[in-house]
């Protein structure tokens, strides 16, 4: 079972708000394939991703799920819904078995207002998500192919804090808005040169590749 101090180590929270978190909310195990809240809903609970990695979708106006991201432990969910009070517009499947901790969104709301450090982590989830959507953007416009592949891979590793990454060809082509055929015949040159190795729906990294950005 997760301690309360591995979670306040994993989210940089103090030990006492991480006790209030558990007494008003849960831990609870998500299986492979599960959603987290519906699109076009209100935010029900705040999710802390304690282990595990979720796939982020965006839905566009055909109602075409798209995948944009990754989250992996140390990541919230819905954050931004119940901080700017609108509904969720974002469709989230854990692609494993995982666990998280559910905090209501009436109490996360009511922190909020009243708790100082809870105000501040929320607002630094935000930021570094911003941020890391914005990384997923930049690489996708790298125009050296396999560059670009590796590149993406190692973000996402970063954000879910695995080298292995329960991806499939087509799910890493939707990231990249690129096609599958073109995403395939890439990751094959990069895992004869050693630099990963694939498997049935997962791509794990063996060397790393990193650019800071411009």
């Amino acid at each position: 079972m997760t301690s309360p101090q591995t979670i306040a180590d994993l989210f940089s929270l103090p030990i006492e708000l991480v006790a209030l978190l558990l007494e008003q909310g849960s831990i609870q195990r998500v299986n492979s394939g599960e959603l987290l809240g519906e699109k076009g809903s209100d935010p029900k609970r705040l999710a802390l991703i304690l282990d595990g990695v979720f796939a982020v979708d965006n839905v566009d106006y055909d109602g075409v799920n798209r995948l944009v991201g990754l989250l992996g432990p140390g990541s919230s969910i819905f954050e931004n819904p119940i901080i700017m009070s609108y509904k969720v517009n974002t469709v989230v499947e854990s692609l494993t078995q995982s666990t998280v901790l559910l905090i209501p969104s009436a109490f996360a709301k009511q922190l909020l207002n009243t708790n100082l450090e809870f105000n501040q982590f929320l607002l630094r989830q935000q930021a570094s998500k911003t941020l890391y959507f914005a990384q997923i953007l930049y690489w996708s416009h790298e125009k050296e192919m396999d560059r670009k592949i590796h590149l993406m891979l190692t973000l996402l590793s970063d954000t879910v804090r695995s080298r292995a990454l329960p991806l499939s060809n087509e799910q890493l082509a939707s990231i990249l808005g690129m096609s599958r055929n073109s995403v395939s015949k890439a990751l094959k040159t990069l895992e004869s040169s050693g630099a990963i190795l694939l498997d049935k729906g997962m791509i794990s990294l063996q060397k790393e590749m990193r650019e800071p950005l411009k």
